[in-house]
């Protein structure tokens, strides 16, 4: 075995020599392998860039000419980063730091030093000190932001100076311009601003959230002598959800209309997008048990609103970011229905003109990896031509295909394997295309809108000398395809079975065994070096397929599907020579903690577990994500009953790490601690790991490798 190992351990050197380790994963090497640079189209045609992959001090803001090639500043670096550093001290940035914002001129940007904003003018290479927000929204036109206050929404004017205080309500649970935890967490993909400019720079719109009757949950610091407890408004499965209703104000002047939907008629206000002409803008609502999305047009000037379109599935609708057209008549809608995720195009009367893609596959579905958008690239309106990301080529791809506006003529653009997102200029001749596989590191390239190359813009590291997975499919017990990759061995040797460690998430839309380049592989690699096989496969539902391989979890999330779909994987897996089946663990983290204790706890294959921050009990978590499959408690008792792992932790099968931090806001330490408390009741050891304060991403550099020991130790001990 020691020779093995030995052997195993030089697959994962470095060709420059450096042996992968936990402290080299963590560090700025590891990092340096997928910084790519920030790019930013500007409306003359040319590409802001800034090159992550030097250093800090010698980073600097470009301008790239796309169609020469030619590269020139974009503002006089040295000017710049001195007016910063007499804002922010001598003790700021290295370099100007990459906008969060630019308007539509690409005149002024906002960039944000600690939790203060700046103004930068590119033109005269300055800063300015923006007022103390909690969140800002820059005008398109740059000449005003709209920020956030002691939860009050203010509008100022950059040239006069002048402020105005728009609301007056704002208190602690009283939010205007800013998302509450769970709308943050789970409706609008972590973004700060619950604000948006209409794009001709008239209208801010804005979300006002009630939280007065979410519950409050509680942690504690263990810091200072006297404890402080922290709180937290959460509303977990069944609870009362905040209130929302949208707020639109003129700039200049004017009191806030309110968007006129009674509040009676929705549960959750889930998009915000204006129309190009800024008179009107289309807002998404869901009903609580998320089944029935509208999409509604509010006139900007008096709130009021009418329905154009209503989606509804049986199981649940997901929610995407819809495409108006310039030609202010047209509008391009994604939807799950048939089953899987596509492209429609429709009048602004909501009138369906006809559907943009079709066919057994998705584009970029919804999800964890999605972030609820889709695969939506650009519409080329003069050209005629609809880019996107799909699955066409396979379900562990994100291809660059464009169609016509009417469905006919796809094209695949890309040519590498693996998962591609692309960004076009604003006159479509251009676009950035940045792709990666299981193989190959990131890469970024300028390409012509017909996919061919103009000239790359970072490279990938392919002189890494580590293995890399193998991608396949494993059937499932019906025949079902399970999207999959092994990393093992590239010559195994059949007189040698190897333990086996699965890696899972599990949940509904969001897929782990796909063709993308994930840092994860060089952990993996600290497995491979003690003799594991890491195995990575996805159920139906979160393989990210469609709609219809996702609702056959309906009311039994993390439940007979999942289970079923996994033990079919471990057959599979045990089956092969080179896997010793009865030395086999598995993993994750989140869901995929949850995933893991439903495998400890409904089968006996695994001799070994680790789960991080897993969700132990439904009605634990919160009212949005748990209630899309599981509706409310009261309607779905028995589903609720049948998928809480509190209630079978006595049929804990194999040694158990349970991880979890103790100021998690996401997954609350409640869920493990209710599955250990069952586990001391049953006489089950277990092991346990807590990292005190730490969140759910238990990520500040110490806890990530204190964690990774950890796990490797654990696993040495048990397989």
């Amino acid at each position: 075995m020691k020779r093995l190992l030995l052997g195993l351990a030089q697959v994962c050197l470095l060709s420059a020599g450096q042996p992968i380790t936990p402290e080299w994963v963590l560090g700025p090497e590891a990092k340096a392998l997928t910084a790519m640079p920030r790019t930013a189209w500007l409306p003359d045609g040319s590409l802001l860039l800034q090159d992550l992959r030097r250093a800090p001090k010698d980073r600097s803001l470009e301008r790239l000419d796309p169609s020469t090639g030619g590269r020139r500043p974009a503002l006089d670096a040295s000017k710049a980063l001195a007016s910063l550093r007499a804002l922010v001290g001598p003790d700021g940035p290295e370099s100007v730091p990459w906008p969060q914002e630019l308007d539509d001129q690409g005149r002024r940007g906002v960039v944000k030093v600690g939790e203060a904003f700046f103004l930068l003018d590119f033109p005269s290479s300055t800063f300015r000190a923006l007022p103390a927000a909690e969140c800002l929204a820059l005008a398109p036109d740059g000449l005003r932001i709209a920020y956030v206050k002691d939860h009050d929404l203010h509008v100022l004017d950059l040239a006069s100076g002048t402020d105005r205080r728009i609301t007056q309500d704002g208190a602690a649970t009283i939010l205007n311009g800013t998302f509450s935890w769970v709308y943050g967490e789970e409706i609008f993909d972590h973004r700060e601003a619950a604000l948006w400019w209409s794009p001709d720079s008239r209208t801010v719109a804005f979300l006002r959230t009630d939280e007065s009757q979410v519950p409050v949950h509680g942690f504690t610091d263990f810091q200072p002598y006297q404890a402080r407890l922290l709180q937290q408004r959460y509303p977990q499965a069944g609870q009362p959800n905040p209130a929302v209703r949208l707020g639109l104000v003129a700039a200049a002047a004017g009191t806030v209309a309110w968007m006129d939907l009674p509040a009676a008629s929705y549960e959750y206000l889930v998009r915000v997008t204006w129309l190009p002409a800024g008179d009107r803008v289309a807002v998404q609502t869901l009903n609580r048990a998320q089944d029935t999305l509208d999409l509604n047009l509010v006139d900007a000037a008096t709130g009021a609103s009418r329905r154009i379109l209503r989606e509804h599935d049986d199981a649940w609708v997901h929610f995407y970011e819809p495409c108006f057209l310039k030609d202010g008549k047209h509008f391009l809608w994604a939807s799950d229905r048939g089953g899987y995720n596509h492209l429609y195009r429709y009048t602004v009367a909501g009138e369906l003109v006809n559907a943009v893609t079709r066919g057994d596959w998705s584009l970029t579905p919804w999800g964890m990896y999605a972030g609820g958008r889709t695969g939506l690239a650009g519409v080329d309106e003069k050209g005629g031509w609809v880019y996107f990301t799909s699955q066409a080529s396979g379900v562990q791809e994100r291809q660059l295909w464009k169609v016509r506006l009417d469905g006919t003529g796809m094209v695949r653009l890309s040519a590498e394997e693996g998962h591609h997102a692309a960004d076009f200029s604003p006159d479509f001749r251009f676009y950035v295309d940045r792709w990666s596989s299981v193989s190959r590191p990131p890469a970024a390239a300028l390409r012509k809108a017909d996919g061919t190359l103009s000239r790359m813009l970072a490279e990938a590291r392919t002189d890494l000398g580590i293995s890399t997975p193998r991608l396949q499919t494993i059937p499932a017990a019906d025949g079902q395809p399970l999207p999959a990759w092994v990393l093992g061995p590239a010559e195994p040797d059949p007189a040698k079975r190897h333990p086996v460690i699965f890696y899972v998430y599990g949940g509904p839309g969001s897929p782990s065994a796909l063709d993308r380049w994930s840092n994860g592989l060089l952990w993996d690699q600290l497995l491979l070096a003690e003799g594991y096989v890491v195995v990575t496969v996805d159920n139906r539902s979160s393989a990210g397929i469609g709609q219809r391989f996702e609702t056959p979890i309906k009311g039994r999330m993390y439940g007979e599907v999942e289970i079923q779909d996994l033990a079919a994987a471990v057959k599979w897996v045990k089956a092969q020579p080179w896997a010793d089946p009865e030395r086999l663990g598995v993993w994750g983290w989140s869901g995929g903690g949850t995933y893991t204790l439903a495998a400890l706890t409904h089968l006996q294959d695994f001799r070994a577990g680790i789960a991080v921050a897993p969700v132990t009990d439904w009605r634990y978590y919160d009212s949005v994500y748990t209630e899309m499959a599981m509706k409310l408690p009261a309607d779905n008792p028995d589903g609720y009953r049948a998928t809480s792992l509190v209630a079978c932790a006595k049929d804990l099968h194999g040694r158990l790490l349970l991880v979890h931090g103790t100021h998690d806001d996401n997954v609350h330490p409640q869920n493990s601690q209710a599955f250990a408390d069952e586990l001391i009741a049953a006489g089950k050891l277990f092991d346990c790991m807590v990292y005190p304060m730490r969140q759910h991403g238990i990520s500040d550099k110490p806890a990530t490798l204190h964690l990774y020991r950890t796990m490797l130790e654990f696993w040495k001990r048990n397989l």
